[in-house]
């Protein structure tokens, strides 16, 4: 689904069906969600298939500054069914120590993978640092936080579809003596 269908009417936001014009602002769909810690009946990225999936907990390898470097994360995914099938596997990623307003995940990738019954594929996605990037409107440009993220690997924004893993992003890679 490209939307979230939250359980109840009052998760959404407030609507005037007399305005000529509405700002809802930084939050909508799953991220509105996330912040106000509402489930969705049908979060963003659900589907319906004739085969069930299974996701390994995604390894992360490298490192990342606020300057360069590259993340690489990967995650197994199986086809438990009978029949074959298609999954969406989705990478989300949240900075965990923020002083700025900023969304809980944010979608960064997604790979459609094909898998026959008992079958499982290693997918990976590859992360530098513009895709963790924030505007910052104080200082009118893209800013790199260093510290703690996390990253969410799975089929949906639902938690419960996601598994996770935790990184850091130093201020700067530290250089080796050659």
């Amino acid at each position: 689904m490209p939307c979230s269908v939250p359980v109840d009417e009052s998760h959404l936001p407030p609507f005037d069906v007399g305005a000529l014009e509405i700002d809802y602002g930084y939050y909508h769909g799953y991220r509105w969600l996330d912040r106000d810690r509402c489930a969705a009946d049908f979060s963003f990225g659900h589907g319906l298939g004739y085969s069930d999936f299974a996701y390994d907990v995604p390894s992360l390898e490298g490192e990342l500054s606020q300057q360069d470097g590259e993340l690489r994360i990967s995650v197994t995914v199986k086809n438990l069914g009978e029949q074959a099938g298609d999954e969406t596997v989705q990478l989300y990623m949240g900075c965990l120590e923020t002083g700025v307003e900023r969304f809980v995940k944010e979608l960064k990738g997604f790979r459609r993978v094909s898998l026959q019954p008992g079958e499982s594929r290693d997918v990976e996605f590859r992360i530098n640092p513009g895709d963790i990037a924030y505007f910052d409107p104080q200082a009118g440009d893209w800013q790199v936080q260093s510290g703690r993220y996390r990253v969410y690997v799975g089929k949906s924004a639902a938690e419960n579809d996601l598994l996770t893993a935790e990184f850091s992003v130093a201020d700067s890679l530290a250089m080796e003596a050659s």
